[in-house]
């Protein structure tokens, strides 16, 4: 069973909307019912417990594909979380984050919403396995730098797997990888969804956050080990039995580091292996303690050379203003 059939099935502890990022926007909250909607629905890309995203067309831009997310359960926790988002988000400006693009009204329910760039491609374990260790490599590299980028403006994704890490069909400035749906992201210790306390998605759950530790940077890397290791073995080390209600076997085994350590297939560095031990480490102590750290045990284990500070993130860095701290 893949990530994507547990999502279906429900294995969200708190399911989010999936989501992505920014650019303008104008949010018009008195559009209730005013004429036609300038976005005209295709096809649903994903729901969860509070939003949908659709593919659509954008009147207004010449009928060009946008994803567009919205609410599907009112509350003004949510509909401020869906503000705080779109805002917090806007500022950034990375190839290996999904561009945001407007916020407005539903004309309809009068809720607000956005409208983000449209990723034409697979996510992140389909396009692994399909293209090859060669790709594999590449792919976790962009992720890494995409992290340390979120990370140094201080935002904590919480909710990494393969359906949030796409690969574009064409690259944009380099980048094939984009991280979405950040409706569970923290920002300085605050989180951008309703409620509070533990969330995500199993199978890329830290153990320590199971224990009721704060997300972290390092839980963000385990979540992205996990990630790897579904595209190298072809499942997460640690998956609930189908079927089971028995969550708490589950979380046990997550603590403890219970799980079968298969060797790394041909065509792979072996390396590859060890760096991925030090990723799902139970102990977070024992991971990197950072995406750039990851980024050289990675090049060390593997014989690579990826860097973080390309000038793909450098400038990055400086139109998306001073990180955190």
């Amino acid at each position: 069973m893949s990530a994507r059939d547990l999502s279906a099935r429900g294995s969200h502890l708190e399911i989010s909307p999936f989501i992505c990022l920014n650019r303008w926007g104008i949010f018009s909250p008195g559009s209730k019912g005013r004429g036609v909607d300038r976005y005209e629905k295709v096809r649903l890309l994903g729901e969860g417990g509070s939003g949908r995203v659709w593919l659509a067309r954008d009147r207004l831009r010449g009928g060009g594909s946008v994803a567009l997310k919205e609410l599907s359960n009112a509350s003004r926790g949510r509909e401020e979380a869906m503000r705080r988002e779109f805002v917090t988000l806007s500022s950034l400006r990375h190839p290996g984050v999904a561009e945001v693009l407007e916020l407005d009204a539903d004309p309809d329910t009068g809720l607000p919403r956005f409208s983000l760039e449209y990723v034409e491609g697979s996510d992140f374990v389909s396009a692994a396995r399909r293209e090859g260790a060669q790709a594999l490599l590449d792919l976790t590299a962009e992720a890494l730098q995409a992290l340390a980028f979120l990370h140094d403006f201080g935002l904590i994704h919480r909710d990494l797997k393969p359906a949030n890490l796409l690969v574009r069909n064409r690259p944009r400035l380099g980048f094939r990888l984009v991280v979405l749906d950040f409706g569970l992201a923290m920002r300085g210790g605050v989180e951008h969804g309703e409620g509070s306390g533990f969330a995500g998605t199993l199978p890329y759950v830290a153990p320590e956050l199971f224990g009721g530790a704060a997300a972290d940077r390092r839980s963000d890397l385990y979540a992205l080990g996990i990630v790897v290791h579904e595209s190298v073995h072809g499942r997460p080390p640690y998956l609930p039995k189908e079927g089971s209600r028995d969550i708490a076997s589950f979380v046990e085994a997550v603590r403890q580091g219970r799980r079968a350590r298969p060797a790394v297939p041909p065509g792979l560095p072996e390396g590859l292996g060890a760096w991925m031990e030090d990723m799902i480490a139970v102990d977070p102590g024992s991971r990197p303690a950072g995406a750039a750290e990851a980024l050289a045990r990675l090049n060390a284990a593997c014989g690579t050379d990826y860097r973080v500070d390309t000038a793909a993130e450098r400038r990055a860095r400086l139109v998306s203003g001073a990180p955190v701290g």
